[in-house]
């Protein structure tokens, strides 16, 4: 007997006599510190480095992130996946974390960009202009930084590179 379940709150649960553990999962090829290290991995495994960009964001309040594959982003393999757009994609991840974090807010949360550049290293920027703005600039707040940049290097095992940003033009 399967039953499909919806929880709103607890992410990992135990269910039926056998107490098994249970996830409840991300957006699919997502990063999350709500997936296990080794999860993580084997998502940033399916992509080839230098061709993969996630777009991120964070939620202060519950210490937790999401990062999903954003423009043209694909699988080693060449299947079809989806990604958000990377113009204004860090506002599709929000409602993806809020789907994940029913009590996430919206003045809570902080963008980034991940870069995979190697088997080991991502690379990580700051520039959101739909997420940060409520914070007074299209860059996440700097004390907010070390805390996500921990969060993931913890959550993926990978190190971090800063990535500098070039400027847009029309800003």
């Amino acid at each position: 007997m399967m039953y499909n379940l919806t929880v709103s709150e607890d992410h990992t649960y135990v269910v039926g006599s056998g107490q098994w553990v249970v996830h409840n999962v991300c957006a699919d090829n997502s990063l999350s510190n709500q997936l296990t290290q080794q999860e993580n991995q084997n998502i940033l495994s399916k992509f080839n480095p230098d061709d993969a960009v996630f777009s991120g964001v964070y939620e202060s309040e519950l210490n937790t992130y999401l990062a999903m594959p954003s423009g043209s982003t694909a699988p080693k393999d060449g299947s079809s996946i989806q990604t958000v757009n990377p113009r204004g994609g860090h506002a599709e991840v929000f409602r993806n974390l809020r789907n994940m974090e029913p009590n996430a807010s919206l003045d809570n949360a902080i963008g980034f960009t991940l870069y995979l550049q190697s088997n080991d290293t991502l690379g990580i920027s700051w520039r959101s202009r739909s997420i940060n703005r409520r914070h007074g600039s299209k860059e996440a707040p700097e004390e907010f930084r070390s805390i996500i940049e921990n969060l993931i290097t913890t959550s993926t095992g990978f190190n971090l590179n800063q990535v500098p940003l070039t400027p847009v033009p029309g800003e």
